[in-house]
């Protein structure tokens, strides 16, 4: 599955994310370390679900469904990135 354009870059399998190194102490930075775990709790608890791996499905299904309101309430609460 090729990366989900114009979603957060995580589902990418190969080195292309992040494109520049990013600032630790940076928004952005918390923002996607954030995101990252949420999205790999999906994963974890689709998996289960399932009984198998969804891996890039899940990441894909939770971008579909829950990242804007993510970001929207991450932004709410921390302040724009």
């Amino acid at each position: 599955m090729p990366c989900l354009k114009g979603s957060t870059g995580i589902c990418c399998k190969d080195d292309s994310f992040p494109p520049s190194p990013i600032n630790p102490d940076s928004k952005y930075f918390k923002f996607m370390k954030d995101e990252i775990e949420e999205i790999e709790k999906y994963k974890w608890i689709r998996s289960e679900q399932e009984g198998r791996d969804l891996d890039e499905e899940a990441c894909e299904e939770w971008v579909n469904k829950y990242a804007r309101r993510f970001r929207e309430e991450w932004e709410n609460k921390h302040g724009k990135i």
